[in-house]
């Protein structure tokens, strides 16, 4: 809690607070590409100003997990600028320093390291923006760390289990726990800590330890498992410091359920031009003494001015005509654009490096198609007055209250709103579907399919271009329940319906589709598309033939002759057998494709076949049968097997 300290700063942790800096956002862009650089600059200085004892810095230091060049280059010098000197650093390391830093080449924190000299330390964990990638799995934090940088920690090791133990402190008689837990996806972190498997040690000792604990994670409510609640946080902490999220609250919130303060600083760059975004920017200055702690918050000075309005055009005294209505509309919000420009010249803090160019953006809602407008060509007239005029509109159709639900099977509608109340900010396709059909009544709800495999299926089709995805998940479900089905004796549609929730509980519930793996479902699908007739001649080549025929198109194969595989005249040469059927003035649209493969092998003739209930392949499927057994029986020596095409008609 926020408390009177002494003016004894020997005891007295400082500590300066940031969170989510996103180095190298956007800066590609030549009005907007230093932004990033310019807040984190600004950071450093105040951790100098302040003279605080070290930095803590909530994860997404940078804003891509592959930073450029220029981009480590920008953040290493501005490190050694203001993190290098000859000041010491007066806290002490408690605790196994070898288990605390084991990404430091020096397997010790960084101004302990007799190579270089740090007066600021700074400790960060990870987030989402550059978590550790590739086999090794190595983040950006873990090169900074090697070179001496940065001091890295609640890195994890396992994806079944994390552990998270403390770096102990020590200044003068105030001692403090730091635990970090960098950035793990949501959906998993909330399953390990429903399971138990998420481990927060203890201080075991009868002293009284300050204990903080960072993260980066969801706060807000995304959807069923997609964030993380506060109160599945152990309640010895007695401050929680939150990443992630980019609105800045940075004054000390009370959770009375768990017994301590959570602090969210925010990002001082906005990556998305929401309405969090807009508010104004801070990091902090944490003071410590023994259990009690005061937060100051230090506003930005070098942030981009942004103004985020939501205009609706049916509550505004808009001239009512039929003609031209979208020239109105564009009339009235150049007026709001002048005044939003007046309102962030306002703002302005009047530091040398604040950028000139303000961000505004407009969330017009409109209630009717003619109120649409080129946004593009009007946000081009403030091309030299503002830093974002591409986006400087975005229109949105009106929500009305008395909107009808929609007869189609998908309310379209149900979904725009879930992408424009998200407004700019990431939302997964998993997110959305479950959001969706959370809030859809009871009737358009799905009975069978479970929308956790669904959210899997959609992603893999458009992230990873699995183009069966969807289909296969769906046959996964299908068979997974024929399967429950037939082990049943249910008979009426009751109780068929009692067994497919059932059957949906055991495979497909919140609780076990974490564990469907899209890449084995459709292993196994594609497993059941396996030869539906093979021939093992007794002649010395094997022929295996693959049989997939579907007549019930008669242009399956857009009049070309099927796709045939195999050796000598087989293949189709003009005048053998492999042109049979096809070069005779017969019709290509009947013919079986054959994929024909050969092993050197002699085995006695058989066949195999898969059930199949259409006749007509029944007939063919008979036939081949005995022209085969009478070849097989007419040959004195083995020979090579030559291919036969089949149509309906043989």
């Amino acid at each position: 809690m926020a408390a009177e300290l002494p003016e004894n700063s020997e005891d007295i942790f400082n500590i300066l607070v940031a969170t989510d800096l996103h180095l190298g956002y956007n800066e590609t862009d030549s009005i907007r590409g230093e932004d990033s650089f310019i807040a984190f600059e600004e950071i450093l200085q105040h951790a100098i100003e302040h003279d605080v004892d070290f930095i803590l810095l909530g994860g997404d230091l940078f804003h891509d997990a592959k930073p450029s060049p220029n981009c480590l280059l920008k953040c290493t010098t501005l490190l050694k600028k203001y993190c290098f000197g000859d000041k010491p650093v007066s806290i002490e390391i408690l605790s196994d320093q070898h288990e605390n830093f084991k990404e430091s080449i020096s397997k010790s924190v960084n101004y302990e390291d007799p190579n270089i000299n740090i007066s600021y330390p700074i400790f960060s964990i990870h987030g989402n923006h550059d978590d550790p990638i590739g086999r090794s799995a190595v983040s950006s934090l873990d090169i900074l760390s090697r070179m001496g940088l940065v001091n890295y920690i609640g890195k994890w090791t396992s994806y079944n289990e994390v552990v998270v133990s403390p770096v102990l402190m020590k200044k003068g008689i105030t001692k403090l726990a730091l635990y970090g837990l960098s950035y793990l996806k949501d959906q998993r972190l909330a399953r390990l800590f429903i399971d138990g498997n998420v481990k927060i040690e203890k201080v075991d000792s009868d002293d009284d330890w300050f204990n903080i604990l960072t993260l980066h994670q969801n706060r807000v409510d995304r959807g069923y498992m997609n964030y993380i609640p506060e109160d599945v946080l152990p309640d010895f902490m007695d401050l929680v410091i939150w990443g992630h999220e980019h609105d800045c609250r940075i004054i000390e919130e009370w959770n009375p359920r768990k017994g301590f303060h959570v602090i969210q600083p925010g990002s001082p760059v906005a990556t998305s031009l929401a309405a969090g975004e807009a508010l104004p920017k801070h990091c902090g200055l944490l003071q410590i003494y023994k259990k009690g702690f005061k937060m100051i918050p230090i506003k930005l000075q070098t942030v981009r001015p942004f103004i985020f309005e939501v205009i609706v055009l049916s509550e505004e005294n808009l001239r009512d005509t039929a003609v031209n209505e979208h020239e109105v509309v564009q009339e009235f919000l150049k007026k709001r654009v002048e005044n939003a420009l007046k309102r962030a010249e306002e703002d302005r803090s009047g530091h040398e490096k604040q950028p000139n160019l303000p961000l505004i953006r407009f969330s017009v809602m409109y209630a009717r198609d003619s109120q649409q407008f080129n946004v593009i060509r009007f946000g081009q007239q403030f091309s030299d007055r503002i830093a974002n005029p591409h986006d400087l509109i975005m229109l949105k159709s009106e929500k009305f209250k008395d909107r009808k639900v929609q007869k189609t099977d998908i309310d379209m509608e149900a979904l725009a709103d879930i992408v424009a109340e998200a407004d700019g900010e990431e939302i997964s396709v998993e997110s959305l579907l479950e959001q969706f059909y959370r809030e859809q009544p009871e009737d358009k709800q799905l009975k069978m399919l479970s929308v956790k495999c669904l959210g899997e299926a959609v992603k893999g089709f458009t992230q990873k271009g699995y183009n069966d995805a969807i289909s296969e998940i769906i046959n996964y479900q299908k068979s997974k329940f024929l399967d429950h089905l037939m082990q049943t004796e249910a008979e009426t549609e009751e109780q068929v319906m009692e067994q497919i929730s059932i059957c949906k509980e055991l495979h497909f519930s919140d609780s076990n589709t974490s564990t469907v793996n899209l890449q084995k479902v459709l292993e196994t699908q594609s497993q059941k598309k396996a030869p539906a007739v093979v021939f093992d001649g007794s002649s010395d080549d094997d022929m295996s033939i693959n049989l997939n025929a579907d007549n019930s198109s008669p242009n399956k194969n857009n009049g070309k002759s099927p796709t045939v595989r195999g050796r000598g005249r087989g293949r189709g040469s003009r005048g053998g057998r492999g042109s049979r059927g096809g070069g005779r003035g017969k019709s290509n649209d009947n013919i079986v494709s054959l994929d024909i493969s050969y092993e050197a092998k002699a085995t006695p003739a058989k066949i195999e076949t898969k059930p199949n209930t259409s006749k007509t392949t029944s007939n063919w499927l008979t036939n081949l049968s005995q022209r085969t057994s009478q070849r097989s029986s007419s040959r004195n020596a083995p020979t090579k097997s030559k291919v036969v095409y089949i149509d309906d008609s043989d």
